[in-house]
């Protein structure tokens, strides 16, 4: 029994931070900055990844103390990133679904609404049992993802967005859903139980790397919310561990 599972992109990140054009290459994707952060906010959860990758990233994974659920291959998908053109093109897109035989138990579910990954398949899956589900969004593919947001509304007890990104699919978000928006450096603001919470972000000096600050936040906020579903103490270890990840990023040469 699993206390959290992820399912998104495992990826090989080239980022671009600065003018000099120099590529850092480190482990990325949704799965990954997420299942960190949440082991960085609450050390005794048991967290698993449902992704594809190769034995390399398999290794890094797990000596992170995250359990490996998904499949080896031989190309990991690789995102080439520009933070200073705001652009992000990918290859070799290896489409995440569960193919494994046995059955898997988690208290929470996590899924990544991104480019390859068969959310369909995960969230009907009868191998994959989970007590509770929360997704999150990305804008270049959330127009993609509305018919599938529209038919698993009911089932989603919490939804990861921007303000811009809420803006879009606010009208297909079932009622019961609990609404986490974060707005760049705006207070972060979370619609439930008929309250508005809101929680203040501090600006942050020298800030290094903005990729992978999404999903630290959210990461950041499951391990916090499992231990003990206090939403206000949930986005206040987001956005902390949101805030340290951008002050740092994982090249292959520290790992």
């Amino acid at each position: 029994m699993w206390d959290l599972i992820f399912v998104g992109n495992i990826s090989e990140d080239n980022i671009i931070i600065n003018a000099s054009n120099k590529s850092n290459k480190c482990i990325g994707g949704s799965a990954v900055y997420s299942s960190f952060a949440s082991r960085i906010s609450n050390e005794f959860l048991k967290i698993g990844i449902i992704g594809k990758c190769n034995g390399k990233y398999k290794n890094i994974i797990e000596q992170n103390k995250i359990d490996f659920l998904g499949k080896i291959v031989v190309d990991n998908t690789i995102f080439y990133i520009d933070e200073i053109k705001n652009t992000c093109e990918g290859e070799n897109y290896n489409n995440v679904c569960y193919e494994n035989s046995k059955k898997v138990k988690t208290r929470h579910l996590h899924i990544s609404f991104r480019k390859g990954i068969s959310v369909e398949q995960i969230i009907e899956n009868e191998l994959i049992e989970y007590d509770s589900l929360s997704v999150d969004v990305m804008i270049y593919s959330v127009n993609f993802f509305i018919p599938v947001l529209k038919k698993y509304s009911n089932k989603i007890d919490i939804l990861f967005c921007n303000m811009d990104e809420y803006i879009m699919i606010k009208e297909y978000i079932d009622s019961k859903t609990i609404v986490v928006i974060t707005n760049n450096s705006k207070p972060v603001t979370a619609l439930a139980f008929n309250k508005i919470y809101m929680a203040e972000v501090d600006y942050i000096y020298n800030v290094l790397s903005t990729t992978g600050a999404g999903d630290s936040f959210i990461g950041g906020f499951l391990g916090r919310y499992l231990q003990e579903k206090n939403l206000e103490e949930s986005i206040k270890s987001g956005i902390m561990i949101s805030q340290k990840s951008i002050l740092n990023i994982r090249t292959f040469n520290e790992q």
